[in-house]
């Protein structure tokens, strides 16, 4: 037997409010479940899970209007709560709206103010790595050279050192070599670091 739209919305409204009856417990359950998708999706602060419960009747009454078949009205609400948050995330990150709440931002801004750092530290940590670069061997500073500041590839590398009259070295073995030299840089940066 087909049943009219407007029986189909008088049925579905009828679970709907079963649905929301005070002794039931999927009535917890799903606003709980809006809940958490909105925690996940970081959107607790801009919305309410009656507001997404409602836009996603609302969406059911449209699409009963429109010969649509609703079978399990839990199972279909949960699902339309969470395509509809979704849409509001996508929207969100589109236009750059996902706002901090003021409480993030005060405690970012408080944690901040005490990490300034100054002109003069990051003077000291330029002459540092610096000395820290001196103080490498040559054959590892050529390495870090060409790998990170030329921006060359490990096969590149043993290619051109090979031409240069060293010995021929895989692109395993330079990137040992270089992790080591980078191993090492960080060690002198901090010995120096802590002298001065």
């Amino acid at each position: 037997m087909q049943l009219k739209n407007s029986d189909r919305h008088q049925s579905f409204k009828a679970e709907i409010q079963a649905l929301l009856k005070s002794d039931n417990p999927d009535a917890y359950s799903i606003l709980t479940y809006i809940q958490r998708c909105l925690n996940q999706f970081n959107l607790s602060q801009r919305y309410h899970p009656n507001d997404i419960f409602h836009d996603a009747y609302l969406r059911a009454i449209d699409g009963l209007q429109a010969g649509k078949k609703i079978e399990n009205c839990l199972a279909w609400i949960r699902g339309t709560a969470l395509n509809i948050i979704r849409e509001y995330h996508r929207d969100a990150q589109k236009s750059h709206l996902v706002e901090p709440n003021s409480a993030w931002l005060e405690t970012a801004l408080q944690s901040a103010q005490g990490n300034f750092i100054t002109e003069i530290e990051i003077q000291e940590d330029l002459e540092n790595v610096l000395r820290a670069l001196e103080a490498m061997n040559p054959e590892d500073f050529k390495i870090i050279r060409l790998k990170y500041v030329e921006g060359m590839s490990w096969k590149q590398i043993s290619k051109l050192l090979f031409e240069q009259g060293e010995e021929l070295q895989t692109e395993e073995t330079l990137r040992q070599r270089a992790s080591r030299a980078k191993k090492k840089l960080r060690g002198n940066f901090h010995f120096f670091k802590e002298c001065t």
